[in-house]
């Protein structure tokens, strides 16, 4: 059973979450550095990480209640599984692999020292993104106009959004919530029209799908995301550190398709890639579920929601496809901004279909006592207009 602490302040000094998911990569570190590719050591890693991903998973309340923080620190922790484990077993990097990503950079010494490489090695597995190494990812977004900024004109657009976001989560969080809310997620309501909703499917049904999927994934949800990014932005370009994101599902999917399945190149192993993504994912999601107080993973509508996501881009590829393949035959034009219209129209509709498949068992349970905002601005201004 987990033990849910209840720490007073934003951040705590029992920091055994954050230094479990460290270890995990230095660990991983270390062995990419001094061990050959298909060490056995390198499969025994996998029992230790696994360990240091359960120590997350217990800890991570005893240093933040902060809701990003808390479920940051408990679920990264196992997803950091898959990803030491791409660079330790399904994409193995080893000591001459790093020694060339290091003569990439002009400040990395020619003949660099264990201690460097290990080094080093910890700042690569933590790059999820791979800037700047030989296995970046495609389709890196660049800076509008690829114009890249001055470290100062940076900074300070990151606290510009930085204070924005805060204050316009803060604004939004410190509404009372209506009493009728909750009928919105009633038991079955996230399939609609399927026979597994018992209830009649109203307009406000409807309105509050939509308004959920716009907060979800256009608001709330992805200013969460996205304040700690620009955060944790600031922090290290400001010491001159560069940190990435990358998902360290991909690999794992590929190995089971390609490695395991044997199927070629192709549009059925390319679907099946993002399957096996999406239900990963999924499995992410219903330890989030855990972690915010759901006590059994039956409950959890992760996997279904993330799967339906690929039927979802199956429809779209297919559409796009038919559309093509239309104006090259009769010869027309379209209009890449009424094309995008539409991508984004249909994108928000099937996002609201799916997603409170996953949402709507969240929202019905008893949460653990997490927090979005830390320090309420409103609700200290609207406090002292009360007793002036």
């Amino acid at each position: 059973m987990q033990t849910f602490y209840s720490p007073t302040t934003l951040i705590t000094w029992d920091v055994r979450a954050p230094a479990a998911m460290a270890m995990q990569s230095i660990i991983t570190a270390f062995l990419v550095c001094t061990t050959p590719k298909g060490s056995v050591l390198r499969f025994g890693a996998l029992p230790v990480l696994l360990l240091l991903a359960w120590v997350c998973v217990q800890t991570a309340s005893a240093f933040s209640l902060q809701v990003m923080m808390y479920l940051g620190f408990a679920v990264c922790g196992y997803v950091n599984v898959f990803h030491c484990f791409n660079f330790l077993c399904l994409n193995p990097f080893d000591d001459a692999d790093i020694r060339r990503e290091m003569a990439r950079w002009k400040s990395s010494p020619p003949n660099p020292t264990l201690f460097g490489r290990i080094y080093f090695a910890t700042a690569t597995i933590w790059s999820f993104r791979g800037v700047g190494t030989s296995y970046e990812i495609r389709s890196m977004p660049k800076f509008p106009g690829n114009v890249v900024p001055t470290k100062r004109s940076f900074l300070l657009q990151q606290v510009g959004w930085i204070v924005f976001q805060y204050l316009f989560m803060d604004l939004i969080t410190s509404q009372p919530q209506p009493p009728e809310a909750a009928e919105a997620w009633a038991v079955g309501k996230e399939w609609l029209w399927l026979p597994l909703n018992p209830h009649p499917v109203t307009k406000q049904d409807l309105t509050s799908r939509l308004l959920g999927t716009l907060m979800s994934w256009y608001l709330i949800g992805k200013m969460m995301l996205d304040t700690w990014y620009r955060l944790f932005a600031l922090i290290f370009v400001g010491l001159g550190i560069s940190p990435c994101l990358r998902a360290p599902l991909q690999g794992v999917a590929k190995f089971i398709t390609r490695g395991i399945l044997r199927l070629p190149p192709s549009l059925l192993e390319s679907y099946f890639t993002m399957l096996i993504i999406f239900i990963l994912s999924g499995h992410f999601h219903i330890l989030l579920d855990y972690c915010s107080g759901m006590t059994s993973w039956r409950l959890s509508g992760g996997v279904q929601c993330f799967a339906l996501m690929v039927p979802g881009i199956m429809i779209e590829d297919c559409i796009q496809w038919l559309w093509s393949d239309f104006k090259a035959k009769s010869g027309i034009h379209g209009r890449q901004w009424l094309e995008r219209t539409v991508g984004y129209i249909w994108t928000f509709l099937y996002l609201a279909a799916v997603t409170p498949v996953f949402n709507y068992p969240l929202q019905r349970i008893d949460r653990n006592p997490t927090y979005l905002i830390p320090w309420s601005f409103f609700k200290h201004f609207t406090q002292q207009q009360s007793t002036a």
